[in-house]
């Protein structure tokens, strides 16, 4: 059974969900504050930064190759996730847009179209 685009459009705008903003927003200012003081460490204003400004400057100083190596850690495992969710939404969820039952209870259908490896949707 073939799924109309418009229900398609339906399906996902209910079974996919926007991030929540605030730890959306926390983790940006952290990847942000992170990449500050790995590259630009001598523009970062630790005086003004309350308890985490002293933490900070005592990681600079004394362990600058570890945030440097860890920084990088986080950029590849992040890249790595977003790689993952969607080689995995693409695997699991495209029965799902083409045939409209959920994920994990797909069953065999007569349709050809459900094996190709890659199915875009006009928006």
């Amino acid at each position: 059974m073939m799924v109309a685009k418009s229900e398609v459009r339906r399906d996902a705008a209910t079974y996919f969900r926007a991030a929540r903003p605030w730890p959306s927003l926390i983790t940006a200012l952290g990847l942000g504050y992170f990449a500050w003081v790995v590259f630009w460490p001598q523009s970062v204003p630790y005086q003004s930064l309350g308890p985490l400004g002293p933490f900070t400057k005592y990681l600079v100083d004394h362990h600058h190759t570890l945030l440097r190596n860890g920084y990088w850690l986080a950029c590849l495992i992040h890249v790595g996730e977003s790689i993952y969710a969607m080689v995995l939404c693409n695997t699991q969820l495209q029965p799902y847009f083409i045939s409209g039952n959920p994920p994990g209870t797909q069953t065999e259908t007569t349709n050809p179209s459900h094996c190709a490896p890659c199915v875009t949707f006009s928006m």
